[in-house]
């Protein structure tokens, strides 16, 4: 409020300004709502077009990813900042698209969709591993000798307070895990994330 005296000068206070002081303070708590809103927007879009790019890239079932990339943290007022965590475990071989070639010459593993494979000589598949009732594709490490145990133990001796394998004679195959594919993808899927996140907080607060 101005009051105007005798003189040309002028002495303001704020009783004016008080009752747009009281909306700005109620702004400035819907700005913030609207801003973590748009956070965790753009970190579930980040999910979204990573599990998409993810389906695209490799021959597996369109039903791994769920649940891989997930938000670990959201954003909330006061704390915008939300986080995406990808699993780190690497994906067995037996989700990728997969042919046993006859007379034992070895699997055919197709993890790239676009392109044909490549032969892995010596492996094979177990139809049903004991960990999960799933195929499990194992590359043979030693040549077969005669009298070898028939099962897929490595022999072990002691060696201090554990038992370790002396020679392995087979490993599982693994493909790329969910979070090497992250590492790369998140690069190019945020920014189409935040695109989409601003848009929706602008549009929020009617700027």
């Amino acid at each position: 409020m101005a009051l105007y005296l005798g003189s040309n000068a002028h002495v303001f206070n704020t009783a004016a300004l008080d009752a747009i002081t009281s909306k700005l303070m109620a702004r400035e708590s819907e700005v913030e709502d609207a801003l973590a809103r748009a956070v965790n927007t753009a970190a579930e879009k980040t999910i979204e077009l990573t599990e998409e790019e993810w389906n695209s890239y490799f021959r597996i079932n369109g039903g791994y990813i769920n649940g891989k990339v997930r938000l670990v943290r959201r954003a909330r007022a006061g704390r915008t900042e939300a986080v995406v965590g990808a699993r780190a475990r690497a994906t067995r071989a037996d989700n990728f698209k997969f042919r046993v070639l006859p007379n034992r010459k070895g699997v055919r593993l197709n993890v790239r969709r676009g392109g044909s494979g490549g032969v892995i000589r010596n492996a094979f598949v177990i139809p049903r591993a004991k960990s999960n009732g799933q195929p499990l594709i194992l590359e043979r490490l030693q040549k077969y000798q005669k009298g070898e145990r028939r099962d897929f133990r490595h022999g072990s001796k002691q060696i201090g307070r554990f038992n370790r394998a002396e020679k392995l004679r087979f490993k599982a195959l693994y493909g790329p895990s969910v979070n090497q594919h992250f590492h790369d993808s998140r690069a190019r899927v945020a920014p189409i994330a935040m695109t989409a996140a601003k848009e929706q907080f602008m549009k929020a607060i009617r700027a």
